[in-house]
Parts: C-alpha cells; structure tokens; sequence
C-alpha cells in the first residue's frame, strides 16, 4: 500500500484546533450528560438554564445568539424548560417582547447541578495552577470572539461608498443615441 504523501501545510490532528475541540468537547461530555440527565433535562436545556441564570430576563433571540443553537432547538428547550416549572414567560409592555425568567426551582437546581460540574472542572484542571486557568479562559474568550466575528453577516456598505444607479423599468431601455427611455418588448 502506497502511503498518500502530505500535502504542504497539513497539520497533525495534534495541531488541528476543530478536531482538537471536538474530542475535548466528547470527553467533557462523557463527564457532565449524567449531571443533567439525572435531573430530566437536555443538554440544550441545560445550556438554556446556564444562561439564564446568568442573565435573567432575556429574550430567547438573545439566548440563541449567546448558545449558538438554532431558534427550533432553543425553543423546544424553552417549552421543556417551561413544563418542568422551571422557568416562566412574561410579555414586556414596554417592548411587546417575551421575556424568559429563571424561577426559584429552576434556580435551586441549576446551583445543584453546578456544584458537581464544578467539581468535575476542579478535576481536570488540577494539574493547572491558577495562572494557566485563566490563561487558557482568556484564550478561548478571543477565539470565540473571533468564530462569533467570523459568522457575522457582512455589513452594508456605506451611502457615501455606494454607486446608486437608477433601475429602468421593467420593459424599458434606454437607449445610446437619445439617452431617453424606450419600450422595449419582452423577446429582445
């Protein structure tokens, strides 16, 4: 069997930051499911809970934004989290906009379940002195910042920077030798 020689610039999967993160996040995982499926939730739903322990109240377009889930997951985890009685929906009057609150129950069992998250955070990072660890939460902080600047949409340019040019209408032409508009017909 022929070995496929590398091509110029392949990284190891050493070196290879998604495939890193993603086996870091398996790991993790293997570790935390248990926390919140003991307790009838999802992960999406514990990722919702997070948030709004943190945040409350919040607009759930705004817990998309800070989980980076799709607006059907983060709203099936609302209306689980809603069931369950551990969070409430209000309409603020000034806005028209629904709120999503944390209520005491959902309160209480999230710093249930943080503790043991915490102590499976103390765990791994025992090998690491203090420094490291927010060494390596200032890192993640500027990757994440530039992955959420990355997926922005593009912005408009400016009016000043923008050509504007008038759009004929529909069936019309203007023509170079008069420079006036012409009907023109559909088959041309």
């Amino acid at each position: 069997m022929k070995r496929v020689a590398k091509a110029a610039g392949d990284l190891p999967l050493e070196l290879n930051f998604s495939y890193r993160i993603s086996i870091l996040h398996a790991l993790i995982g293997r570790q935390t499911t248990g926390i919140y499926m003991s307790r009838g939730l999802t992960s999406h739903q514990w990722k919702v809970l997070s948030v709004l322990y943190r945040r409350p109240p919040i607009s759930a377009s705004r817990i998309t934004e800070l989980v980076t889930l799709d607006k059907a997951a983060i709203s099936r985890a609302v209306i689980g989290l809603l069931e369950l009685g551990f969070i409430d929906r209000t309409l603020d009057p000034m806005s028209g906009s629904i709120f999503v609150i944390l209520k005491d129950s959902g309160r209480d069992l999230y710093v249930e379940m943080m503790h043991e998250m915490q102590a499976i955070q103390t765990k791994i990072f025992g090998g690491l002195s203090a420094k490291a660890q927010r060494d390596l939460f200032a890192t993640l902080d500027q990757v994440e910042q530039s992955l959420r600047k990355a997926a922005e949409p593009p912005k408009p340019a400016t009016s000043s920077s923008r050509r504007v040019r008038a759009i004929a209408p529909v069936g019309a032409r203007k023509t170079a030798a008069d420079g006036k508009r012409k009907k023109v017909s559909a088959s041309k």
